[in-house]
Order: C-alpha cells, then sequence, then structure tokens
C-alpha cells in the first residue's frame, strides 16, 4: 500500500486536487495547490472562499478551521481582517468581551433575563468588534486600565435597550454597571435587610438593633447566643429575647 508520505507523483496531485475535503464543522475545502506533504494551500468552498496554508495531512483528517465557521453557539464566527483569521488569543480581551454577549443572548436557559434581547448583525463576526470597538464609549478608559474589572453595557446610554450594537454600548465597570442595575430595579438585598428586636425581660423594654453585631456590643451577650435565640434554640438569654424582624 502506497504511503499517504511519499512523493506524490503529477497524476496523484491531481487526483488530490480534484477531491472535496471537509473538516471537523462539515465545511467543504479543496487543496487549489500542492508543493509538498507538508506544504499546500486549501480553499474552503463556502461563499468566504477563505485560502489558508496547511498539510495533506491536516487535510485527510479534517483539521484545517475556517474563520467563518459559526463556533459560538452555532452562531458567532471568528472572521479575518487582511484577509488572516482573527483568532481569540491575538485579542483576549475582546474576546471575553465579545463572547459573553453572544452567551447572553443565546444561552438562555442560563440567562433568562435575556430573552427578549437582540445583537446587530455585524457584531455576530468577532473580527468585525475587533475593528469597531474604538468607537465605543468607554473605549480609552478600557485601554489604559486593563486592570480594572469592566463589562460591556447596553443599557445605561439608553434605558430599557435591548439592543447590542456599537452606537448603543459602553464600555463600564463592573461595579459601576452593577450599581447603576440596582438603581434601576433596587436592591433586593434592602428589602429583605434584617434587624433585631431585643426584649429585656426584668424592666420589658424593647430596643432594635440593625445587626446581631450591633446588638452584642450594646447588651455584652455574645452573638452565638443572640443567634441561638433568634433562631429559637434556646428561649432567652441573659435576661433578654432575641428576636429577627424584617423589613
Amino acid at each position: 500500500m502506497t504511503s499517504k508520505y511519499h512523493k506524490k507523483t503529477k497524476e496523484e496531485i491531481q487526483e488530490i486536487m480534484k477531491k472535496t475535503y471537509y473538516n471537523t464543522k462539515g465545511t467543504p475545502f479543496k487543496i487549489i495547490e500542492y508543493i509538498t506533504n507538508g506544504n499546500v494551500i486549501i480553499q474552503f468552498q463556502d461563499e468566504n472562499k477563505f485560502c489558508k496554508k496547511t498539510t495533506y495531512d491536516s487535510c485527510l483528517k479534517g483539521k484545517p478551521t475556517n474563520p467563518y465557521d459559526k463556533v459560538v453557539l452555532n452562531v458567532g464566527y471568528h472572521g479575518t481582517i487582511n484577509g488572516k483569521h482573527c483568532r481569540p488569543k491575538d485579542h483576549k480581551r475582546e474576546y471575553e468581551h465579545w463572547k459573553k454577549m453572544i452567551t447572553r443572548c443565546h444561552d438562555l436557559k442560563n440567562n433568562p433575563t435575556y430573552k427578549d434581547c437582540t445583537i446587530q448583525e455585524e457584531l455576530y463576526c468577532f473580527a468585525y468588534f475587533v475593528q469597531n470597538c474604538n468607537h465605543i464609549d468607554g473605549y480609552q478608559d478600557w485601554i489604559q486600565h486593563p486592570e480594572l474589572n469592566w463589562c460591556l453595557d447596553k443599557d445605561i446610554k439608553f434605558p430599557g435597550n435591548k439592543h447590542y450594537s456599537i452606537d448603543n454600548c459602553m464600555f463600564v465597570l463592573n461595579s459601576d454597571n452593577t450599581k447603576e442595575r440596582l438603581r434601576r430595579v433596587g436592591n433586593p438585598s434592602e428589602k429583605t435587610k434584617k434587624k433585631i428586636k431585643a426584649k429585656n425581660l426584668l424592666t420589658g423594654e424593647v430596643t432594635y438593633f440593625e445587626s446581631m453585631t450591633q446588638a452584642k456590643n450594646k447588651t455584652n451577650i455574645c452573638i452565638s447566643c443572640i443567634s441561638d435565640c433568634c433562631h429559637k434554640k434556646i428561649k432567652q438569654t441573659h435576661g433578654y429575647v432575641f428576636e429577627i424582624i424584617y423589613n
């Protein structure tokens, strides 16, 4: 049996170039130039006709990657910049924001609140995002302070907006985004904030404290005793009955 690694004859090369191959995503491609086993040029047979250098062995195993294959939730693709594959490893910070944007809108099982959100059609292409994110508000701060925690927000500029686009979005600090969200919807923790009611069994006086820590500091009773009383593990402690009061 002839090995695929032996030097190919002219006839064998012609046969190789007649065939259609498929990568692991099922995208067809052809070998349009065969130089050696380790040096072939392929062209993907989709509308973009992307060409790249690879090896004959990779072709047989379906390894060549097409930058126009939809690799993020079957909707997002990498694209090209100046004819070269726009790879996530070369634009790590941009990729993090781009992928999260797509995940929010298309992984509704884990992001149900994004049910009605949409994305600008061009933004499904990572290369487009890389080339145009400098037009997003807050970009210069984002560039100058990579040590901070940033997010790509869609509705601070336009409250209620549900469409991700270059014009609508902003780079904002996670902390600022959280504050803005709480301002709009209210802080759930404030709605369920607990106070401590303390009744002095000797005098009948009732006092309210903002926390168990404050109750401890004012009564000199340890927090574990106050907690046990609040959670009905004991009826009273040190002459007091403690109770949790919810706002």
